[in-house]
């Protein structure tokens, strides 16, 4: 897990990486080539305006020119010339002895017969395997003198147009190193608590696992949190609301909150808790999927009366497997369980083979695993008010529901019951109590 999140991170990082460079070096290379162009350039204008000024105002203007062009200095690799249009250099800058004498004659030759193809001004560059070249040239007025200025530049004295340096290298194998501390850091954050969790698991599932549950820090559940979170934000955000996973209906959680807003109200409201009876049954004699299903229709036949008869805007609770409960008044809920129930036990046999539907029960297992038969499933329902004693908790409240139920399980047909005792707290029990479940006669 943890290679596989490092590389997961790593790689876009690289992959960005090497994308951050090209584009550094591309803009590096072109402002270094720019920059040796604009000094030339700049100083070919300043040579030219000052040539013309002198060949206008100045008899001895050759004399002049010869000794401005030898004085001439910018760089190491420029240098002026003063040229006849017949190809006789009059006057050449005294850098140019730093120069290759077969490059200089070959920038000669060049712009030479580009004036002799009526190209009496112009501007010339060039990338060689050893060099960048730039030259700026112009014929005098009304002389055979030619002016000229030309950067000849070795690859190597501008490392910056070609890239690759000491410096650009030490950059990216510092940022290199930098993504790949980052990316096992993050990988470590990660799967650190994951993997401690899955192996806590495994020794559950294999029965040896200490007795004391794995302690996490702040930063790994920090870490388990931020996956879950990029895995799938509509997940996260079920597991958030507490709804469940199958109904997609809110879960224990929220009824707490919700019941402790009815307690705070101080007025009357009634708690109806709604188990499948034999659903263990229907579930291992038709598998899970079909199980899931009724669990759906069950709760469409709850939601569908708490709209018709229910308050507005109340939720339904799936809070167990095969449990729902709803809260509202205790003049509307007896209504609503009536309702749920009919509409159940009307279409329950759709989710029978038909040979189990027209016997009215099935052969399965139970919860323990004993075979038996076991009638068709049926709602049962469990009703807590403070019509009669005072609500003051949802423990309180689960524990009378539940009661009720254990006390309704086993009957082969649909029905509720009214907790309506005032002080006797006897236990329901088949054999002693006085209620008698009610049935929807509808």
């Amino acid at each position: 897990m943890k290679k596989k999140i490092f590389f997961a991170v790593f790689i876009p990082y690289f992959i960005l990486l090497i994308v951050f460079f090209g584009i550094y070096f591309n803009y590096r290379s072109n402002y270094a080539l720019s920059l040796a162009e604009s000094i030339l350039t700049d100083s070919f204008n300043k040579i030219l305006e000052d040539a013309r000024y002198i060949v206008e105002h100045s008899e001895n203007y050759e004399s002049k020119l010869s000794r401005k062009v030898s004085h001439y200095e910018v760089g190491t690799y420029f240098y002026a010339w003063l040229l006849r249009t017949n190809g006789e250099e009059v006057a050449v800058s005294l850098v140019k002895s730093n120069s290759d004498p077969d490059e200089l004659q070959a920038n000669k030759d060049l712009f030479l017969n580009k004036i002799k193809s009526n190209q009496p001004t112009g501007y010339y560059s060039d990338k060689s395997d050893n060099n960048y070249k730039f030259i700026s040239y112009s014929v005098l007025a009304d002389t055979d003198l030619i002016i000229a200025c030309v950067a000849d530049i070795p690859k190597s004295a501008l490392p910056q147009a070609e890239g690759l340096d000491f410096n650009t290298i030490f950059l990216f194998v510092c940022l290199l190193l930098l993504g790949i501390v980052a990316s096992m850091w993050f990988s470590k954050f990660i799967s650190n608590p994951w993997t401690k969790l899955m192996a806590y698991a495994a020794m559950v599932f294999n029965e040896s696992a200490p007795p004391e549950s794995p302690v996490f820090k702040d930063s790994e559940l920090d870490g388990m949190v931020f996956f879950l979170d990029g895995i799938d934000s509509k997940k996260i955000e079920y597991v958030d609301e507490d709804r469940n996973n199958i109904t997609h209906l809110h879960g224990m959680s929220l009824l707490e909150k919700d019941i402790f807003k009815q307690i705070d109200k101080k007025e009357e409201f009634a708690v109806c808790e709604i188990a499948m009876n034999f659903f263990v049954a229907y579930q291992s004699r038709y598998g899970n999927q079909k199980a899931d299903d009724l669990i759906r229709f069950a709760a469409l036949c709850i939601e569908s009366a708490c709209d018709e008869f229910g308050i507005q805007g109340q939720p339904v609770y799936h809070i167990d497997k095969s449990r729902f409960v709803i809260i509202s008044i205790p003049d509307k809920i007896v209504d609503i369980v009536k309702h749920a129930v009919k509409m159940f036990d009307k279409n329950i046999k759709m989710f029978y083979d038909e040979a189990d539907a027209s016997k009215g029960c099935i052969v399965s297992k139970d919860s323990e695993g004993k075979i038996g038969t076991f009638p068709l499933t049926c709602l049962i329902a469990g009703i807590a008010t403070n019509r009669y004693i005072p609500l003051i908790h949802p423990l309180q409240i689960s524990y009378i529901t539940n009661e009720i139920l254990i006390y309704l399980s086993g009957r082969d047909y649909s029905c509720y019951m009214t907790d309506r005792r005032r002080t006797d707290r006897t236990p329901y029990t088949k054999s002693v109590s006085s209620e008698q479940p009610e049935q929807s006669n509808d």
